[in-house]
């Protein structure tokens, strides 16, 4: 009975590497909107650690949304 052989870490940074080179325009820009809101979320989370006032987060959230798309 054979060993099942291991994954070259050379062959999955090459596969990487070609997904990302020959991603289309539309994948990207789905990307884009995902990291937009990841970071309003993220900015929303330190509003409300900083200020601790849900209607002015809210407030600034909602414009960091429109943003994004």
């Amino acid at each position: 009975m054979s060993r099942p052989s291991a994954v070259n870490p050379c062959h999955v940074l090459l596969m990487v590497v070609f997904i990302i080179l020959f991603l289309p325009s539309e994948v990207a820009a789905w990307g884009f909107v995902a990291s937009c809101r990841a970071r309003c979320n993220t900015a929303y989370l330190s509003c409300m650690g900083v200020y601790g006032n849900v209607q002015i987060c809210n407030v600034a959230a909602r414009t960091c949304f429109r943003r994004c798309v």
